[in-house]
C-alpha cells in the first residue's frame, strides 16, 4: 500500500500523461501539488520576470482548469511557493508519503532540481518515479547511438522517418480514471514553505492564486504601455487561453472542425490569421497538450481525408520541435552556450559597449527600431505574447546582425515575453539562426525588407501592428 503524491510540472494534463497513469497504478491513496518556483520570477535582460505576464495568466488558467479536472474525479491541486527540491522531501516526510512521483525534464536547471530532490528524499526513504512526458519518441527509442545524435534537422528528420519511427508512439490511451483515496496534507511547520510571499497567495483545497500573480509587475505594465495599441487584432489572444480543455477544443476545431490543417502549408507563414497557424505551441509548452496526442489526431485525419503537404507539414514542425529538446537532453548546459555545440563564436560578435548594447534592446523592446516588419512583430509579442515563426526568425536575425544583440540576449528577452516559451525550442532557435548550433552554413541573416515584402506585401501586417 503506498502513499504517492504527483508534482506537476510541465506537464499540466491528465490524458494521454504516462507519468500520472504510472502514480495512479501504483498508488493505494494520491494527492497532487504544483510548485511555484521562485527562480522563475527573477528578471531577465528586458528587466522583467522570466516567467512573463503572458505564461502567468495562461498558467493561471491552466492550473484552474487542472484542478477542476482533478476535481471530477475526487481530487485537489495544491499549490505552494517556494524551491520543490527543499519543500517536496518535507511534505512527503510529514504526510508518510512513499512515493513522489512527476514527469521528467529536459532542461539543466530542472534536471539539477531532480538530482537535488532525489538526494533529499533518499535521506528520508521516500521512493522516486519519474518519466518523460514532452517527447514523440522517448530519449530511449531513438535510432541514434549514444553520442551521435545528428547535428542538422534534416540529417535527424530523415532518419526518424525511414526508420518508421511512428511505431514508437503508443497507442491512444484510455480515458483518466482513478479510484485512490486521496490524501489530505499537513503543512504546518514546514520550513520553506511560503503561502503569501511577493504576492502570490496559495492556500489548500478549493482557493484558486490570487490574481496578483498574472497581473503585470510594474516593468511590465511600462513596457506595455509604451507600446500598447488599443485597436490592434485580439482573435490570437483570445483563442490562447490556458487549459487542457481549452486545448482539446483548439486541437479538434483547427483539424476536424475549420479544417484549417488542410491549408496549413500554404498558410504556415502568415502574420495576421489566427487560422495560419495551428497556436498548439502554448499549450504543448506547459504540457496540457499531449505532442503524442496532436500527432495521432493529424493521423486521424489522414484516414479520412488522405495525407498530403498540408497535415505533413504539422508533423514537420513536430519534429522541429523533437529535434531541439533531445538534442537538449544529451548537451545539457552546452546548449545554452554562447558559442554554442558548435563551439563557435557568433557571425555577429557583439562589439558594443555596455550602455550601446542597452540603448538598442530598448529600442526593440519600446518598438522604434528602423525596420517597421521587426517592431510591428515586437508590438504584438509584447501586447499578446505571441509571434510568428516567421516573425521569429526576422527579429532574431535583425537583433543578432543588425543591432549585434548577442543572440543569447535575444533568447532571454523572448523567454520573458512569449507565452508559448519552450527551453529547447526557443533557444534551440536562437542558435540556429544565430549559427553556433545546427545549421552548419553558419547562420541565417534575414532581408527583412524583402521578407516584409514577400510575406506582407500589402503592408496589412504592419499596419495592423504600428502605431
Amino acid at each position: 500500500m503506498t502513499k504517492v503524491l504527483y508534482w506537476f510540472r510541465n506537464d499540466l494534463r491528465i490524458f494521454d500523461n504516462p507519468a500520472l497513469s504510472a502514480a495512479v497504478e501504483a498508488a493505494s491513496a494520491i494527492s497532487f501539488i504544483y510548485v511555484h518556483d521562485p527562480r522563475l520570477l527573477k528578471n531577465t535582460c528586458a528587466g522583467i520576470p522570466r516567467l512573463g505576464r503572458h505564461r502567468r495568466r495562461f498558467l493561471t488558467q491552466t492550473l484552474s482548469d487542472l484542478r477542476h479536472s482533478l476535481k471530477e474525479n475526487g481530487y485537489d491541486l495544491l499549490e505552494v511557493y517556494g524551491h520543490p527540491e527543499k519543500i517536496l522531501p518535507e511534505i512527503a516526510e510529514k504526510n508518510s508519503v512513499g512515493l513522489l512521483s512527476f514527469s521528467r525534464e529536459t532542461a539543466p536547471e530542472e534536471c539539477s532540481v531532480e538530482n537535488e530532490l532525489l538526494l533529499e528524499c533518499q535521506k528520508i526513504g521516500v521512493r522516486i518515479n519519474s518519466d518523460w512526458t514532452q517527447f514523440l519518441v522517448s530519449p530511449a527509442d531513438l535510432p541514434f547511438p549514444a553520442g551521435s545524435l545528428p547535428q542538422t534537422f534534416t540529417d535527424f528528420r530523415n532518419t526518424l522517418e525511414k526508420k518508421e519511427f511512428e511505431k514508437f508512439i503508443p497507442a491512444e490511451p484510455s480515458s483518466f480514471i482513478a479510484e485512490n483515496p486521496p490524501l489530505h496534507f499537513k503543512l504546518n511547520g514546514i520550513a520553506g514553505l511560503k503561502l503569501d510571499d511577493l504576492g502570490l497567495i496559495f492556500k489548500n483545497s478549493g482557493f484558486e492564486a490570487d490574481t496578483r500573480f498574472s497581473n503585470p509587475t510594474e516593468a511590465e505594465s511600462r513596457l506595455l504601455s509604451a507600446v500598447y495599441k488599443a485597436d490592434a487584432p485580439a482573435d490570437k489572444a483570445r483563442i490562447l487561453t490556458g487549459g487542457e480543455s481549452q486545448a482539446a477544443a483548439r486541437r479538434y476545431d483547427y483539424i476536424f472542425g475549420q479544417k484549417n490543417i488542410r491549408s496549413y502549408f500554404e498558410t504556415r507563414n502568415g502574420l495576421l490569421n489566427s487560422s495560419d497557424s495551428t497556436l498548439f505551441s502554448a499549450w504543448l509548452a506547459n504540457g496540457s497538450l499531449s505532442v503524442r496526442d496532436v500527432f495521432r489526431n493529424v493521423k486521424k485525419y489522414e484516414a479520412v481525408h488522405g495525407s498530403g503537404k498540408n497535415s505533413y507539414w504539422v508533423i514537420f514542425e513536430l519534429l522541429w520541435r523533437e529535434f531541439f529538446k533531445h538534442h537538449l537532453v544529451r548537451s545539457g548546459v552546452r546548449f545554452f552556450a554562447p558559442e554554442g555545440l558548435y563551439r563557435r563564436s557568433s557571425d555577429a560578435d557583439n562589439q558594443l559597449s555596455a550602455p550601446a548594447l542597452m540603448m538598442r534592446i530598448e529600442d526593440v523592446l519600446a518598438c522604434r527600431t528602423s525596420e517597421s516588419f521587426v517592431n510591428a512583430n515586437m508590438r504584438e509579442l509584447i501586447q499578446t505574447g505571441f509571434m510568428s515563426n516567421r516573425g521569429r526568425q526576422n527579429v532574431a536575425s535583425f537583433m543578432i546582425y543588425d543591432l549585434q544583440i548577442p543572440w543569447t540576449l535575444g533568447a532571454q528577452i523572448f523567454e520573458s515575453l512569449l507565452i508559448d516559451y519552450d527551453a529547447a525550442s526557443n533557444w534551440g532557435n536562437w542558435a540556429y539562426i544565430a549559427g553556433v548550433s545546427f545549421d552548419p552554413r553558419g547562420g541565417r541573416k534575414f532581408n527583412t525588407v524583402k521578407q516584409r515584402q514577400d510575406y506582407d506585401p500589402s503592408g496589412s501586417y504592419v499596419a495592423a501592428w504600428s502605431v
